[in-house]
């Protein structure tokens, strides 16, 4: 189990939301939250919970706070260091060109496989399915089957349905 963190002095409680209410950035504000809740005596997984934060995150501003204090946090930018991906569409129309010659099942793994064999790019799960849905290609997803349930129980079932 980790040592609870703890939150340097830089500001007093009042200081703090004081900040919080007079900030019309909510991520500043909701980072400012945290820092307060902690100097208030609440429990770090008690902040993540009820913020709706990871430890990661919640570790991440904690650092910057002792570091810098509030100002710190101000700074904290966003997102993804590298920026955000641009995906090339010839990648996804290829892909969709070879789903619909080869016909069969495909799902979104498969899908993801098939551009990683092809192009050598891991492309997220949820990147792949919203140009796959974009272009207007449906695709299968695994859902359980009951073959093995009593065949009494599926007629009655359809019956009501």
């Amino acid at each position: 189990m980790r040592a609870p963190l703890e939150i340097k002095n830089h500001d007093d409680v009042e200081t703090l939301r004081e900040e919080i209410r007079h900030t019309d950035d909510g991520k500043y504000q909701l980072r400012l939250r945290a820092i307060l809740m902690r100097k208030e005596g609440a429990k770090s997984i008690q902040i993540q919970r009820e913020l709706r934060i990871g430890p990661q995150t919640y570790a991440r501003w904690v650092k910057k706070y002792n570091e810098g204090g509030k100002e710190a946090l101000a700074r904290i930018k966003p997102g993804n260091k590298k920026g955000r991906v641009i995906w090339n569409p010839a990648i996804f129309d290829a892909l969709v060109e070879h789903v619909k010659k080869t016909q069969g099942y495909w799902n979104i793994p498969r899908m993801q496989q098939w551009i990683e064999k092809e192009y050598g790019m891991k492309i997220p799960y949820e990147t792949l399915r919203g140009h796959v849905k974009k272009r207007g290609l449906s695709y299968k997803s695994a859902r359980p089957s009951p073959y093995l349930g009593d065949e009494e129980a599926k007629e009655d079932f359809k019956k009501r349905g």
